[in-house]
């Protein structure tokens, strides 16, 4: 398996844990917002998942945990096998995933594969055409498989202002009503796939915390970032 970027030692993405990220390139979504556009075209660096493992196994006594993320991991057959060997090496395992593979997801949670989950909510359901490109049937499904889960997990928004609606964030929190959490962060305009999205801008802090005190009358775990 080939990798479109690693960060040998992260703080932030792994609850809990001193984690490594590796970033798998590709994406079945077209977020016209996202920050990752290097990933989803496929023009990020290449690292052979030989030089990632040889790595964690020197990093054992300092890192306990594997961020998976994109791109988007699931879209790729060889992303379990990968898993597998990462966690026969002794490390805990987070999926950073846009949801559109319940298939895939539903196995690894069944295998014990997953310690965290951190789950993209594009926007309402109704509206992932516009965003994302696709509908959101799959996504749903792993809604669900969360839902009903007990390994820890998160859903999360990007909240960029004029695309993401106030009345989008009340059908979220009907669509996600009982989940564990939820976290609403911040729209990043500098680096975007499509570039007119150079020109909009995020919700701000007040305005974040607003929809927050709204969206946990549904998810009472429902933080900013």
């Amino acid at each position: 398996m080939q990798f479109g970027g690693f960060e040998r030692l992260d703080l932030v993405n792994f609850p809990g844990l001193l984690a490594a990220t590796v970033f798998v390139e590709g994406c079945n979504f077209r977020c016209p917002y996202c920050h990752n556009a290097a990933l989803v075209e496929r023009h990020g660096d290449k690292i052979d998942e030989e030089e990632v493992l040889a790595y964690l196994d020197e990093r054992k006594l300092m890192v306990k945990g594997v961020v998976v993320t994109g791109g988007e991991p699931t879209i790729h057959k060889d992303t379990p096998g990968f898993i597998v060997k990462v966690r026969n090496m002794g490390f805990k395992v987070k999926l950073d995933t846009n949801g559109n593979n319940p298939a895939m997801l539903e196995q690894l949670l069944d295998d014990g594969l997953l310690d965290y989950v951190a789950m993209d909510i594009k926007t309402s359901a109704q509206n992932y055409p516009l965003v994302t490109g696709r509908d959101a049937t799959n996504v749903a499904k792993s809604v669900e498989i969360l839902k009903q889960c007990p390994v820890p997990y998160e859903f999360r928004t990007t909240c960029v202002k004029g695309l993401i609606q106030p009345s989008d964030f009340l059908l979220i929190g009907k669509w996600i009503a009982g989940a564990r959490k939820y976290v609403l962060q911040p729209f990043n305009p500098e680096h975007t796939l499509d570039p007119a999205f150079h020109s909009y801008s995020t919700y701000s802090g007040e305005e974040l915390e607003l929809i927050a005190q709204r969206m946990r009358e549904f998810v009472p775990d429902t933080t900013t970032r």
